[in-house]
């Protein structure tokens, strides 16, 4: 190889670099700038038009004297073009030692150790082009730091199947999920302790008192292609269960028809427990045209509660 082919060889890898490394800086919003910090613990803190005009304010969140509870806020924009390109990724490097982290008031996750956290956020609860908040709950056991690091704001590839997925976009009933049965009353929207995530979950009590022993919450539709894999995933608590607890996937035609039987169901178990994770795999049948998930509860004396509900497509 000559200097000249050697040299332009380097110069393109070099060009090639800077350009990717110009495009992952577009799509990653740095959170370094003015937060606000308060002592103490209210969950009206959570919400984004909370004012925080009088709380203590740091331009690195390690400087921030946290122990027990203390809330961090921090406002940023999303450019208007990320519309439609993918959910977003929150990426905290250090936080110390438990957190609750909200979105425009909208719970996208919790841990119960010291560490790094990322946190998907459904492009659903993103105002694209205007203001959001990034709320974040920490409870800090030892005196010294609570969040630390590069905080950030990234656009992924993965688009949420499921439209509000942990039941916190309000409405009459959770937006973008219906409940079904024969007894209305027997439907929980809670806004309780015994949510997973966030401030809501959706629960089913004694469907065993119901004439057809069943009642189900029922997503909106989700758009689907023949000859693929889906994979859906809840969260379930239940106390004193007595029947079946399922997760769901039903797959419908073009008119509306559901397709063969309610497919992919499975079994949360008989038995009080805390928040689990299940799921069900199911090939989406031909003909298929979207689906729905349904939260089922048959022929159960007890409650159970669902929350963090998702639908993603098995990779090949």
């Amino acid at each position: 190889m000559t200097k000249k082919v050697w040299f332009a060889s380097l110069v393109a890898l070099v060009l090639v670099g800077l350009l990717s490394f110009v495009a992952m800086a577009e799509e990653s919003i740095s959170l370094n700038g003015e937060w606000h910090f308060q002592f103490d613990d209210d969950m009206a803190w959570a919400e984004p038009e909370y004012d925080v005009s009088d709380w203590e304010k740091y331009a690195k969140t390690a400087e921030a004297p946290a122990l027990g509870f203390g809330w961090y806020r921090y406002e940023f924009t999303v450019p208007a073009e990320w519309k439609g390109k993918g959910d977003l990724l929150v990426s905290i490097p250090t936080l110390n030692d438990f957190d609750w982290t909200f979105v425009n008031g909208i719970g996208i996750g919790n841990g119960n150790r010291a560490g790094k956290r990322k946190y998907s956020v459904p492009a659903t609860y993103i105002n694209f082009g205007g203001k959001n908040v990034l709320a974040v709950r920490v409870y800090t056991i030892n005196p010294g730091i609570g969040l630390d690091g590069d905080i950030a704001v990234e656009l992924t590839d993965a688009i949420s199947l499921v439209n509000n997925p942990s039941f916190e976009v309000p409405a009459k009933f959770p937006a973008k999920w219906t409940p079904n049965g024969d007894d209305k009353n027997i439907f929980l929207w809670e806004k309780a302790a015994t949510a997973y995530t966030g401030f809501y979950c959706v629960g089913l009590r004694n469907t065993a008192n119901l004439p057809s022993k069943v009642g189900y919450w029922q997503s909106d539709i989700i758009m689907l292609k023949p000859g693929i894999e889906v994979r859906a995933q809840a969260f379930i608590k239940a106390e004193d269960p007595t029947g079946e607890t399922t997760i769901q996937v039903g797959f419908f035609d073009a008119a509306g028809n559901e397709i063969g039987e309610r497919t992919a169901s499975r079994n949360a178990g008989r038995r009080t427990s805390d928040w689990t994770k299940t799921f069900v795999r199911a090939d989406v049948p031909e003909g298929t045209v979207y689906a729905k998930i349904f939260l089922s509860s048959a022929d159960n004396s007890g409650t159970v509660w669902f929350d963090d509900i998702t639908l993603t497509i098995e990779e090949e």
